[in-house]
């Protein structure tokens, strides 16, 4: 077995974890804080070091120039309102930067979304057909074709839905549902993965059973 002490809490954190899959259980409850804990920590360390220190503590102490300081100050306090629900009477003053938040970053995403991934993803759909050189090639662009047109064609919200876009929003359906299904089974995969590496972990580098 391992000697090293980071072995023997990483496969005793493991274990703990693993006593999950028995019932909820004491044991696994302080692994999922200490757990919890660190992460939380680590988070706070990145916070303090990359984000707080560098950017608002030497942008208010030594700036650029005076509209740089204002600037931070001005992000500053609004990075604070986000602390607000914790006091009742205040937690409204949380919403104004929660909507500054997310109207710029709705602002910055849709305009990159829709040149980065829509209109590429048409015009390759469409185009997809046209270069296609065997039979399966063919077949494979046409489904393709008629999947992302479906699947447009069932969250179009503001269009009066007749019998056709009806029909055509079914085959979209099945689309999604196919995507789902595909989505979900690497999810699984992914699990098995990692649930392979941590008895690859137990069994090599903490018993020392596997071959090296």
């Amino acid at each position: 077995m391992s000697t090293e002490l980071s072995v023997w809490v990483a496969a005793i954190l493991s274990l703990a974890m693993f006593s999950f899959l028995y019932r909820e259980n004491a044991v696994y409850r302080v692994a999922e804080h200490v757990m919890v804990g660190v992460g939380t920590g680590v988070t706070v360390l990145l916070a303090l070091y990359f984000v707080l220190i560098p950017v608002v503590w030497k942008g208010i102490t030594a700036p650029k120039d005076a509209t740089s300081a204002a600037w931070t100050i001005l992000f500053t306090l609004l990075g604070v309102l986000f602390m607000a629900p914790f006091v009742p009477r205040l937690g409204w003053l949380a919403r104004i930067p929660c909507g500054i938040a997310i109207g710029y970053a709705a602002g910055q995403t849709l305009p990159a979304a829709i040149q980065a991934r829509l209109f590429p993803q048409a015009l390759s759909t469409i185009q997809g057909v046209g270069d296609a050189g065997s039979a399966w090639a063919v077949i494979n662009a046409l489904v393709v074709l008629v999947g992302t047109t479906s699947v447009l064609v069932y969250f179009m919200m503001t269009v009066r839905r007749g019998a056709a876009l009806n029909a055509v929003s079914r085959v979209g359906v099945v689309f999604l549902m196919l995507g789902f299904g595909a989505v979900y089974g690497n999810m699984v995969i992914s699990r098995f993965t990692i649930l392979i590496g941590r008895l690859q972990f137990l069994f090599g580098e903490w018993f020392h059973i596997l071959p090296t």
